[in-house]
């Protein structure tokens, strides 16, 4: 399944650097580096964007600003301390007899 879905998301990529679409721009890449954990993803969080993503369309920003949290989520939020690696994630699953 693993595989099928890596192919998978190989194959998208590959198509939206081919067709040159929004997700393949440089701020957008940007805004997803690392998964959205650091850079322009905390700062969407924050709500600390303001003229970075103005090349956007319209529905876009506001799309973006949906995922800023508000005072009490900030609040509410746990911070992930430590790393697993992949190998140790999937021996986890292996490991579990259901």
């Amino acid at each position: 399944m693993e595989k099928l879905l890596m192919e998978c998301n190989k194959w998208q990529l590959q198509q939206i650097a081919m067709e040159r679409t929004l997700p393949s721009t440089e701020p957008m890449k940007e805004a997803i580096e690392l998964n959205g954990t650091d850079g322009m993803g905390d700062m969407i969080l924050r709500s600390e964007v303001t003229t970075e993503l103005d090349q956007f369309p319209h529905v876009i920003l506001i799309w973006l600003q949906q995922f800023a949290r508000n005072e009490m989520e900030r609040k509410q939020c746990i911070p992930i301390d430590g790393f697993i690696h992949q190998f140790e994630f999937q021996h986890a699953f292996k490991d579990v007899k259901e």
